[in-house]
């Protein structure tokens, strides 16, 4: 879980659904608060041992869920994810979490191959706290993104739902059809429909 602290990313069902489960992976404020819950720091690791996969891990990547102007503290600590395990061929999956494009999306870059990239998107804003200042990705920062973390497959993702997501789909859909490469590697999720990457 990328963060606690926000409901459109950990809301009363998600909660409820994280009593169920023996493991909660999050950030280390979360761990103080949430029962079953890891807490990691930016590139730290922890292990997972399962049956299905051998040498299961996944980091915590950093993530900045604020404009650059606003204090971590204002809005909490956040983080990504990348996923790791013995039988992957063509590189990490990486899940950004709740961020705009900044450099640590960049670092990531630099320290992984990755296959799959899930990114957060929508163009989250509160025009009433910091006018147009963005708190996740819009269409041209995931292209960007894209573009820096040169995944076999990219995944938009987080953007429907709420009030605060001030890029619709369909203005999403139109900036990454202007770049034939990024649109090339874009698969759009439906919702509780499967898709097989």
């Amino acid at each position: 879980m990328s963060h606690h602290q926000h409901k459109d990313n950990f809301d009363h069902k998600g909660r409820a659904f994280t009593n169920t489960v023996p493991r909660v992976i999050s950030t280390k404020p979360a761990s103080k608060i949430l029962k079953n819950t890891i807490g990691l720091d930016d590139w730290e690791t922890t292990t997972i041992e399962t049956g299905k996969l051998s040498n299961l891990s996944i980091t915590a990547t950093p993530a900045q869920h604020r404009p650059w102007w606003i204090p971590q503290f204002f809005i909490g600590k956040v983080i990504g994810f990348v996923i790791e395990f013995d039988e992957q061929e063509d590189g990490v999956i990486y899940i950004s979490g709740d961020t705009v494009y900044f450099n640590g999306i960049d670092e990531v870059a630099k320290r992984y191959k990755i296959n799959i990239g899930i990114l957060h998107v929508g163009s989250a804003q509160f025009p009433h706290l910091s006018g147009t200042a963005k708190y996740t990705m819009d269409g041209k920062d995931f292209i960007e993104a894209t573009r820096i973390l040169n995944p076999k497959k990219a995944i938009p993702i987080h953007h429907k739902g709420w009030t605060h997501f001030k890029e619709a789909e369909t203005a999403l859909l139109n900036t990454i059809k202007q770049n034939k490469i990024i649109m090339d590697k874009t698969i759009l999720l439906t919702s509780g429909k499967r898709t097989e990457l």
